[in-house]
């Protein structure tokens, strides 16, 4: 995924038992902390925690007792995230 550290075209080496090395893509991202498109790259529990701040929210009026939900609008970070998932939030 573009938005993690991880290499996203990680090379094969020559020799099995060497040490792996990075992409020059990769050691790129990894220095500047950020993916080809300008939004931060991450570790995973940190991507996984910046999309858990979405929430939907059972809003109630009190005077009609109507019911609605309520999305949060994603960041650009995390509408990326979510369509490289290949997720659509309901509207």
């Amino acid at each position: 995924m573009p938005l993690l550290f991880a290499d996203d075209q990680p090379q094969a080496p020559v020799d099995p038992v060497a040490p792996a090395t990075r992409s020059p893509a990769a050691a790129a991202k990894a220095g500047s902390a950020r993916s080809a498109e300008s939004l931060p790259s991450m570790s995973l529990p940190d991507l996984l925690a910046e999309l858990g701040t979405l929430c939907r929210s059972e809003l109630r009026v009190a005077q009609v007792e109507h019911t609605f939900s309520c999305l949060t609008k994603p960041n650009p970070l995390q509408a990326k995230a979510l369509e490289l998932l290949g997720v659509r939030l309901a509207t």
